[in-house]
């Protein structure tokens, strides 16, 4: 895997799946990795859970849905990735706390009319992901 961002720079987001850690067996415990398929490349979001940082690859090889991989398709409450079906990427960002870690990811997406922005944060082991809104 390597990092080259401007390869799915301006492709439509085909799929995403998430992949949780699941301690308890009991279902959605947290998302440890968020993979984000477009017609070429998969961008792959993942907590480094030993630093809480989150590392930034892309691979142009789809890999099929391992066991704690789920769609996000099936996933109600996770409206915020849902919403990116469909959409293009339009810009990313790679962000870096003020202590120096690479604790953030942001992306920005559009429908041709309206444009939405969506961050990725490691914290506490585990992804948080957030909707930025303009007010």
């Amino acid at each position: 895997m390597s990092l080259s961002l401007e390869n799915v720079v301006g492709e439509s987001i085909e799929s995403i799946s998430i992949k949780v850690w699941d301690k308890q067996k009991n279902g959605f415990d947290w998302i440890e990795q968020v993979i984000i398929k477009t017609a070429t490349e998969s961008l792959i979001l993942t907590v480094n859970p030993d630093l809480d940082e989150l590392t930034v690859s892309t691979d142009s090889i789809k890999k099929s849905e391992s066991e704690n991989e789920i769609s996000i398709n099936a996933l109600r409450e996770s409206s915020t990735l849902a919403d990116l079906l469909g959409k293009k990427l339009v810009w990313t960002w790679i962000l870096t706390n003020n202590q120096g870690y690479q604790d953030g990811f942001q992306l920005q997406v559009t429908n041709g009319k309206e444009e939405t922005i969506i961050q990725f944060i490691a914290i506490s082991s585990k992804i948080e992901i957030l909707k930025l809104s303009r007010n």
